[in-house]
């Protein structure tokens, strides 16, 4: 990435000018010790075959147990369902109530075999006094297979509107490494990064919500739609990546400009594949490209392709 290469490699003298600037302004770098250790499956669902790919997952995590001192495990948005459905009749059988379906008893196994906790997706309903109401939604299940949150993708994409209903609100929720460290992490699907509607390219809402809210981590599940499928090298890559952070950018420090007061990391799971669109005329393809970025200052970790499925683990140290 041309950004992460540019920012580690600055000559010792602009480093120093930098540090004195930094030091004139009223927001001061904090210094902690926060290590934690990430698992991502980058996975090409299957459409519509939940168990098959409760199979591939399985598969996937074969040699993983808890020995691996795991203490985030991701699966992307919507993760055993596919992505695309033309209405609510369409995804009605793909959907649970929070907490009560496969897809939940699933990721809660996950969970108590890595004794780790796991976030992904899957497409929600809820029955209030008799009325549906769909969301797209993601679990965070505690290290111990209980529910912590089901968190609903406030920002709709153009594809989750012919079913899903805007969830309130975006999220954070303290949780503590093995260690029992406590540290504080954002929660986003998406669109979530994206201004409302693409309306004004000026906000960044999402990211705002992350300062305000002192997060550690930044967990971001994605079904990023690929423009440049044909386009497999690193330009593309990069591009992807900077684009991400460059919607984290009020979280992030730059020259004589200080955002945020610690170091921070985004981690993101995206999902890989094709499938339909609606119209059934032309496909989407899915980016890929899942990684863990740290920030202040920023250093890729690691970042897996935009074509295959993989497994990405990742030691994380924030200080």
């Amino acid at each position: 990435m041309e950004e992460i290469q540019d920012i580690q490699q600055q000559p010792q003298e602009t480093q120093q000018k930098e540090e004195q600037s930094v030091q004139k302004q009223t927001i001061k770098m904090i210094k902690r010790k926060l290590q934690l250790k990430a698992l991502i499956y980058q996975i090409n669902p299957n459409y519509k075959q939940i168990k098959q790919n409760i199979q591939k997952v399985e598969s996937a995590l074969m040699k993983y147990n808890k020995n691996d001192k795991i203490d985030i495990f991701m699966l992307p948005e919507m993760a055993l369902t596919g992505y695309t459905f033309k209405d609510r009749d369409d995804i009605r059988d793909y959907c649970e109530e929070s907490g009560k379906g496969k897809q939940f008893t699933f990721f809660s196994k996950i969970a108590t075999k890595l004794g780790c906790y796991v976030f992904a997706g899957f497409p929600e309903i809820e029955i209030v006094n008799g009325q549906e109401n769909f969301y797209n939604s993601a679990y965070l299940i505690d290290r111990d297979g209980k529910l912590i949150i089901t968190y609903r993708k406030k920002h709709l994409f153009e594809t989750d509107k012919t079913w899903a209903q805007e969830g309130s609100e975006f999220g954070a929720v303290y949780l503590k490494t093995r260690e029992g460290k406590q540290f504080k992490a954002g929660l986003g699907i998406c669109m979530d990064i994206n201004p409302y509607e693409f309306q004004d390219s000026s906000k960044f809402e999402f990211s705002d919500f992350c300062k305000e809210q002192d997060v550690d981590v930044v967990l971001f599940l994605s079904a990023w739609n690929d423009h440049e499928p044909d386009n497999l090298d690193d330009s593309s890559i990069d591009g992807s990546l900077n684009y991400w952070l460059w919607r984290m950018r009020t979280m992030q420090n730059k020259k004589q400009e200080l955002n945020y007061h610690k170091s921070w990391a985004f981690i993101c799971c995206d999902r890989t594949g094709v499938e339909d669109k609606l119209d059934n005329k032309e496909k989407t393809h899915y980016l890929g490209c899942s990684c863990v970025i740290k920030v202040n200052p920023t250093q890729l970790v690691y970042c897996l392709d935009k074509k295959n499925e993989g497994v990405l683990v990742a030691d994380i140290s924030l200080e």
